[in-house]
């Protein structure tokens, strides 16, 4: 593990007065390094549930956006102190095979009051402080820059170097850099979204299309959810932009909701998921390439 910078501030914990639903919550952090912003990130949301999956009362709901790369940051109040640690988001396609239905910002992290009893546990001192008034979100940001690193964990260090013949683990922006070729799978839905979506990445000329994933370098797996009606009600598709030798996880969207899937909706579909990739993939180009 290395630290690029290190930290010139903490964040204290709340002290036991429990977090409530509905209540403002902020995550800092350092998602998808290499592909947005190198400096900390910050969403806000509010507490939607009590509980995690199968109702686990270690873990909090919450509604801020996240990204692969939150993993392992604070979850804050408006105070800007810690009420709990980013731990995982519920995945939108998993959720569309399973339930048929796209899950919007459903995340999780482990409860503060767990990780005081962790740290307890292994004799970590820490900081906690009681009531304190909200802050600007401006403010709050300033605070917290002080004090969140990121964090890169290596297989090696330099004096003991990862065995020659291990293959490193890649950068998104290694693999978004060098990939050449891309297979489309429709795991659930019309294959109008295969058609149109290939069409467009055909237009764009960056990619080569192939059918076996296990060839490609990069995988787009496509669900459609909801069911064929006039209003559109529920209808939606996600799109999950993959490196299937590693299981990395790039890039996701979800387009639809608003019109019919017919083949008409389908084909807007699949364009509007087509050109919303070809816009990520060209953005990490350009920072790739400075």
């Amino acid at each position: 593990m290395r630290l690029e910078h290190s930290a010139s501030a903490t964040l204290p914990f709340r002290d036991n007065r429990r977090i409530k639903l509905g209540e403002a919550v902020v995550v800092v952090g350092y998602p998808l390094q290499g592909i947005v912003a190198s400096s900390m990130n910050l969403t806000t949301g509010t507490v939607s549930a009590l509980a995690g999956l199968g109702d686990d009362t270690r873990m909090v709901q919450f509604t801020a956006p996240i990204q692969p790369g939150n993993s392992g940051g604070p979850l804050l109040d408006h105070s800007g102190s810690v009420v709990g640690i980013v731990a995982s988001k519920l995945s939108p396609l998993w959720t569309a095979q399973a339930v048929g239905d796209i899950p919007q910002n459903v995340n999780f992290a482990i409860k503060g009051s767990v990780v005081r009893d962790f740290l307890d546990s292994k004799g970590v001192a820490y900081q906690t402080v009681g009531f304190q008034p909200a802050l600007d979100t401006t403010e709050l940001a300033d605070r917290a820059a002080k004090a969140v690193v990121a964090l890169q964990c290596t297989s090696g260090s330099p004096a003991e170097p990862s065995v020659s013949d291990r293959r490193p683990t890649r950068s998104a922006t290694e693999v978004l850099r060098t990939a050449k070729t891309v297979c489309i799978l429709v795991r659930q839905g019309s294959p109008v979204l295969k058609t149109e979506i290939g069409k467009e990445l055909l237009k764009w000329g960056r990619l080569a299309l192939l059918s076996s994933p296990n060839e490609a370098d990069l995988v787009l797996e496509v669900i459609q959810t909801g069911r064929l009606s006039s209003t559109g009600e529920g209808n939606q598709a996600a799109a999950l932009l993959r490196e299937p030798a590693s299981g990395l996880e790039l890039w996701s969207s979800t387009k639809g909701g608003s019109w019919a899937m017919s083949g008409f909706g389908n084909a807007r579909v699949g364009r509007a998921i087509a050109r919303d990739l070809t816009k990520f993939l060209d953005s990490a180009n350009k920072k790739s390439t400075k």
